[in-house]
């Protein structure tokens, strides 16, 4: 569009239906406010219910690109990607920009030629993923998290007979809970990683987790019960480590 609030093409990649007569009078209005009363360039607004504004202004062709994404989006990625369009758009179409002149068609070819690779799949393609990674590696590392917790009993003794009530609270209790802590590290950091980076959806992000706790919960039940009975006993440890872990991969 131009600064002055001409729009010259539109896009509209969801399913909501928007007026483009307001947004571009939004846009505009913005970017001539932060220009003019501010002597700086606004790159992006916070506009609730998760998403965000990112503008890319070309003062040498007063012309300006924005658009309305997801609050995780990269915003980098997203200011590169429209000055890469209007790059291509100023190459065709410069230096009059009359809107009866612009093809959509083809820039629709520019759009999606600068878009390729840089977009995510849909929620239902991200969630399929993020169990073919999820399931395998739930595998792995239950095998890994069991050779860990064999390993800590054997080095830390808890196979010897216990003789007084101060060694249950001095070996017995401590090391139940160091091991507690590496098995959850081992089992769950990872994942929940993978997880909340893959899904970018906190909603499911938060469905993978808790099913990939139950799932392994249950696993362990047949295969190593003590392990299990140890993730239920440690279950507030589990959802701590698994959130903040979910988060980091989300953001």
């Amino acid at each position: 569009m131009k600064e002055n609030g001409i729009l010259l093409y539109s896009k509209n990649q969801t399913n909501e239906k928007f007026q483009d007569d307001i947004l571009v009078g939004f846009f505009a209005s913005i970017a001539n406010f932060s220009r003019e009363a501010l002597n700086t360039a606004v790159q992006n607004i916070d506009l609730g219910n998760e998403n965000k504004l990112v503008l890319a202004p070309i003062p040498d062709e007063q012309l300006l690109a924005a658009a309305i994404v997801s609050e995780i989006d990269n915003e980098e990625l997203i200011s590169s990607v429209l000055r890469d369009i209007t790059r291509d758009f100023i190459d065709e179409y410069a230096p009059n920009y009359i809107r009866q002149n612009i093809n959509p068609t083809y820039v629709d070819e520019i759009f999606d030629k600068n878009t390729m690779g840089r977009q995510v799949g849909s929620k239902f393609k991200r969630f399929v993923l993020s169990w073919l990674v999820l399931l395998p590696m739930s595998v792995l590392l239950m095998f890994l998290s069991s050779m860990v917790g064999d390993l800590l009993v054997n080095g830390l003794g808890l196979y010897q007979e216990i003789v007084t009530f101060d060694d249950v609270l001095s070996r017995i209790l401590p090391g139940f809970f160091l091991i507690a802590t590496a098995i959850n590290l081992v089992l769950f950091v990872l994942p929940n990683f993978v997880n909340g980076y893959i899904v970018m959806n906190r909603k499911i992000m938060y469905f993978n987790m808790v099913i990939y706790v139950i799932l392994s919960i249950v696993e362990f039940l047949g295969a190593q019960p003590i392990i299990a009975i140890i993730l239920i006993a440690y279950i507030p440890l589990v959802l701590i480590i698994c959130t903040f872990f979910c988060a980091q991969g989300y953001h």
